[in-house]
């Protein structure tokens, strides 16, 4: 959570952020949420997915069998 004029904000990140802080490729991660094994994250405004930590964690864990720990920011991928 990030904290923006004084209001608490979630962290979001794209597929392709939360891809590879899962160690996947974009499309194959786009393609379980698509095949049901995975819950849909919230969409934005355009339509993207919008990736939030936990969803993220529950991605690592339903596809990969494991925890992944998301720290830090995102990145400008």
């Amino acid at each position: 959570m990030m904290v923006y004029g004084g209001q608490t904000m979630a962290k979001f990140f794209s597929t392709k952020q939360a891809a590879n802080l899962l160690q996947l490729r974009a499309d194959t991660l786009s393609r379980a949420v698509w095949l049901g094994r995975i819950p849909a994250p919230t969409k934005g405004p355009g339509g993207a997915f919008l990736w939030t930590e936990v969803d993220i964690e529950r991605a690592g864990w339903a596809l990969l069998h494991r925890t992944v720990k998301v720290t830090g920011g995102a990145s400008n991928d």
